[in-house]
């Protein structure tokens, strides 16, 4: 899917970085990239280093979310991953104003760990009912 970008100069965006492992795999990986990372609890220990941001906030933020677009990314995103709160409506906010607003013509969303959204126990996930009758065709 990202073989398209590899020797390309590009931004991407990740939400949700944990200890900043990804943000070094895609440094690698995106030679010429310019990788930013936002979390509302950035690693303590992690050093961005060069061609890496990381900035401090909330997927939930739209005006912080903007802000972070137009100071690395001017022209918009390449690549946008949401690897964040992995809570269904924070993931549909943060997708339509990115999409709407940030992502280049041509760019790529990927939204990660979207089975949380069948577990009963997630803050809006619902466990699938194998016994319901189907309502569409596919």
């Amino acid at each position: 899917m990202f073989a398209p970008w590899v020797e390309k100069r590009i931004n991407l965006l990740e939400i949700g970085v944990d200890k900043g492992g990804s943000l070094r795999l895609w440094q690698d990986y995106f030679p010429h990239g310019n990788i930013v990372g936002i979390d509302w609890e950035p690693p303590k220990d992690f050093v961005p280093g060069e061609r890496i941001q990381i900035f401090k906030g909330s997927q939930d933020d739209e005006q912080f979310l903007s802000r972070v677009a137009n100071q690395a990314a001017p022209d918009g995103f390449d690549i946008i991953i949401d690897d964040a709160s992995h809570v269904g409506e924070l993931t549909k906010r943060t997708f339509w104003h990115l999409f709407d607003n940030h992502l280049k013509p041509g760019g790529l969303y990927v939204i990660g760990d979207w089975g949380t959204g069948y577990w009963d126990d997630w803050p809006d996930g619902k466990a699938i009912n194998r016994e319901a009758p189907r309502t569409s065709r596919w």
